[in-house]
């Protein structure tokens, strides 16, 4: 007689039973994991603090102490303030409180402003806190250009920049189509108009400049940066010729790779750069350093220029960092806007003075910067 075995498989009833059980497991162990990882960065992050504490014991007899100078000894003890000090936890951030001079772990989520860790910092508010999560350099090193590097390009040329380019992008288009190299405008050199551009490279003013777009007024680029390049004012100013037009293009329009530092090794620091719309237009991938002198309105900005939008300094993607020298909008009496950014565009204000109006949709750390 043969013996035949039934196999049964899982009815529909236990693997209901099966997947309830996975589900209710599930939603009591996950929370609990998830809370375990949550305290395990917040203890890193928090063990973290402490090393950078321990290390800013070193300054604990420097005076004046400032960011800066947290940088260094940060730097010097294994933490890369350079590339910017971020936690672990997503939503948390680390903090110079500076009367104190303590690094402190905050919420910021939701726009928060928790202290976490230590406990207690004497002197923690908002305004006594100084971000570690931007790039911060461990000094202030101003490039320096030599007399050597001085010139004044008088290059001839009669291209104008043609009455279809009204806006940037389109500045980018006729530029990327003619092989546009910035020397086809006009430049005045103490009321003598010469064709060409001011300058070409690093260089160290030794007299006043006037910049304009040869025949189409009011549509004036000066000076296209695709390299790093370093501007010495040397106590004189360069401004913006603006024909009232109201389609003026940005001063500077620094491009993706490059560098544009403004310095003034004069011994008043007066030099300044006077503009009809813009002094930097800020690429992505692409940085302005001011060091020294005052980014300020043009005496003959008109009511037409800014009704084209007008903002000194427009980081349009990239990063500005003001290491000194001042923004001012006095004069502006219609959009006094001293700078915008983007929500890709970074703005580091560690000194200096700004007065105007800030807008931003982007990243600004502001720190020993007075905003007026």
């Amino acid at each position: 007689m043969k013996t035949y075995n039934k196999k049964r498989g899982f009815t529909i009833i236990k693997l209901v039973v099966v997947v309830a059980v996975i589900a209710i497991l599930s939603a009591v162990l996950i929370p609990t994991f998830a809370g375990i990882i949550k305290k395990a960065k917040q203890s890193s992050d928090e063990q973290a603090v402490r090393g950078m504490n321990t290390a800013l014991i070193q300054t604990a007899d420097m005076e004046d102490i400032d960011i800066f100078d947290v940088s260094a000894v940060l730097s010097e003890n294994g933490f890369n303030t350079e590339a910017g000090l971020v936690p672990s936890l997503k939503g948390y951030a680390y903090y110079w409180c500076k009367p104190a001079n303590t690094v402190v772990y905050v919420k910021t989520e939701g726009g928060a402003f928790e202290l976490i860790y230590p406990k207690k910092v004497e002197g923690f508010s908002r305004e006594n806190c100084q971000p570690l999560g931007a790039k911060i350099p461990t000094a202030i090193s101003a490039p320096v250009v030599s007399a050597d590097n001085s010139k004044v390009s008088e290059e001839k040329t009669t291209v104008a920049i043609p009455s279809t380019v009204t806006d940037f992008a389109s500045l980018v288009e006729w530029t990327n189509a003619t092989n546009f190299n910035d020397n086809k405008m006009w430049t005045e050199v103490n009321g003598v108009k010469k064709e060409g551009v001011a300058f070409s490279g690093n260089v160290k003013l030794t007299e006043n400049i006037t910049l304009g777009e040869k025949g189409n007024a009011g549509r004036s680029m000066a000076y296209n940066i695709v390299a790093d390049t370093t501007i010495d004012l040397n106590g004189y100013t360069i401004t913006q010729a603006n024909a009232g037009t109201g389609q003026s293009l940005a001063l500077f329009a620094v491009r993706a790779g490059a560098t544009l530092n403004i310095i003034d090794s004069s011994a008043q620091k007066g030099g300044a750069i006077a503009v009809g719309i813009c002094a930097f237009q800020i690429d992505a991938n692409a940085t302005v350093n001011l060091y020294a002198g005052t980014i300020k309105v043009a005496a003959d900005r008109s009511t037409a220029d800014v009704n084209y939008g007008s903002s000194l300094v427009w980081a349009n993607g990239g990063t500005f960092n003001m290491f000194g020298g001042a923004i001012d909008t006095t004069g502006d009496n219609v959009d006094p806007w001293a700078l915008i950014n983007n929500e890709t565009a970074t703005v580091n204000l560690f000194y200096g003075s700004i007065k105007g109006a800030v807008e931003t949709t982007g990243t600004v750390n502001v720190y020993e910067v007075t905003i007026a």
